[in-house]
């Protein structure tokens, strides 16, 4: 009887439950890879920067608590009220620093 390693090493495809196994568990795999936690992709982490700002404990609490039951992102909070505030704003770049 031919094993699985046997097939696949003269480049047979497996057929039946098997196949439905190996697509089901490669793409779980890659759902796996996109959600996973940790840094964000380089064309994302390109357009952001870190920066520090305090804030009033009552806001910090309110993006807390909205970001728990509207199961967003506090960044995404945060950037959503900027949006609001800039839209339909416009700023002259800031002058160039001398020295």
């Amino acid at each position: 009887m031919q094993t699985k390693r046997d097939l696949r090493a003269r480049g047979a495809q497996p057929e039946g439950i098997d196949a439905f196994i190996e697509g089901a568990t490669a793409s779980k795999a890659e759902e796996k890879k996109k959600a996973s936690p940790g840094r964000p992709a380089a064309e994302d982490a390109a357009s952001r920067t870190r920066q520090t700002f305090v804030i009033s404990t009552r806001h910090l609490e309110l993006i807390r608590e909205a970001s728990y039951w509207d199961r967003i992102e506090q960044k995404d909070i945060i950037a959503a009220a900027l949006d609001m505030y800039f839209s339909g704003k416009s700023y002259q770049p800031l002058p160039e620093k001398k020295g």
